[in-house]
């Protein structure tokens, strides 16, 4: 499962990569879905895998438009803290659907 974690984080920045390009919405959904299947993954990850994410997070940083705003006119910052909250609950939520990767 560790190789199956590593080849995904790989294809996501691949992917990542190839948009090139976020607006806020979309580094939040991006954010989201990629956070979420690490946190979901947690327990097959490895060095490889946790280095390609924390590349993933710093390349979605660098390629949000600088111009983007918050979608409520809020702060970045409580935008991420709302997408956190948002993550927890989902996760709370699909705990027994994936709870064979824990």
């Amino acid at each position: 499962m560790a190789k199956v974690l590593d080849s995904i984080a790989r294809t996501l920045l691949d992917l990542v990569v190839q948009i090139g390009s976020f607006s806020m919405a979309g580094m939040q959904q991006a954010l989201l879905e990629i956070e979420f299947i690490q946190r979901t993954l947690t327990a097959y990850e490895t060095v490889n895998s946790k280095d390609t994410f924390q590349r993933i997070y710093s390349t979605l940083r660098a390629f949000t438009e600088v111009d983007a705003q918050p979608s409520r006119g809020g702060s970045i910052d409580s935008e991420l803290q709302e997408l956190e909250q948002l993550l927890t609950e989902n996760r709370r939520a699909t705990a027994l659907q994936f709870r064979c990767f824990t």
